[in-house]
């Protein structure tokens, strides 16, 4: 009994894989183009399009509030009356409860990002509230969609609490990478962060802070690993997130060390050395810091 079990539950895992394969080959006859507001998703061999999208027309914000007033840069003319209609954390709402209507902004704008194999896409809708003559937002929410080549939305995340940017997806588009902000105490201060949102579990699965004194730098990706760096004019804290093996490496280096960087691969990092024709290797598995999530 134990033997058919098993035997069950390998070819069941055999048979995930092919169907990721043939899912995934079949990606490989679509491609996704971009030109102004449109993104078309198109069958290569026929160039037949199956699919577009306006991603200013398909603002999700825009079309709660019902309106389009400006849409080339994203200014909406919004009430106060209007944030019933949009799902908002109560927190953040009570930040707007001491500033004047008239001197209220309220902005949107789409940001789209490919994976590495452009076979997936994400469109980010960051709806941001912000005081006229005073200094960034006072707070921001986030709607995500994420598409394949062929057109199907596979995946959507909303976050009522926080910005979303410089977001990158995995290979699979299984998860989403992205920095955030989120208010706190009283208006004008504010937490930045990096976050991984997992779109199977649908939530977010890390959450890394930006420590007070530091600075995060934005998100790239390559070999399904998010990078990121946090810094002071110190020292550099360099992060990577393995979204395959769904882990989290960590290492501070000294500034002037950091500087040395010369490239990154899935074994580690090289640094350049006195002797120009060596490179000093420093290991992600021996000698980084290393959290499983």
């Amino acid at each position: 009994m134990k033997k058919s079990i098993i035997l069950f539950g390998a070819l069941f895992l055999c048979l995930l894989t092919l169907q990721a394969t043939e899912n995934n080959n079949e990606l490989n006859n679509y491609e996704i183009r971009t030109k102004g507001r449109i993104i078309s998703f198109v069958e290569i061999e026929t160039n037949k399009v199956t699919k577009t999208i306006n991603k200013v027309d398909n603002n999700p914000f825009m079309q709660k509030i019902g309106q389009k007033r400006d849409a080339k840069i994203g200014v909406l003319d919004f009430k106060l009356t209007d944030i019933n209609s949009i799902d908002i954390k109560q927190e953040r709402k009570d930040l707007l409860k001491y500033i004047n209507e008239n001197m209220l902004w309220v902005k949107t704008v789409p940001q789209i990002f490919f994976t590495e194999n452009k076979k997936y896409l994400v469109i980010s809708y960051n709806l941001s509230f912000g005081e006229i003559n005073s200094e960034g937002s006072i707070f921001s929410i986030a709607h995500i969609f994420v598409y394949n080549s062929k057109g199907e939305q596979i995946g959507e995340a909303y976050f009522n609490d926080r910005v979303c940017g410089f977001p990158v997806l995995s290979e699979r588009a299984e998860h989403l990478g992205f920095k955030f902000e989120l208010p706190y105490g009283q208006v004008g201060r504010i937490k930045t962060g990096f976050a991984i949102y997992d779109f199977k579990q649908k939530k977010i699965v890390v959450e890394d802070f930006v420590p007070k004194g530091f600075d995060g730098t934005y998100t790239v990706i390559s070999d399904n690993q998010m990078m990121y760096s946090i810094k002071n004019s110190q020292v550099y804290i360099y992060v990577l997130q393995d979204l395959d093996l769904k882990r989290t490496y960590r290492k501070t280096f000294k500034k002037e060390k950091y500087f040395k960087l010369m490239k990154k691969n899935k074994e580690g990092l090289y640094f350049k050395t006195d002797d120009k024709e060596e490179f000093e290797l420093i290991s992600f598995e021996k000698d980084f810091d290393i959290i499983e999530w």
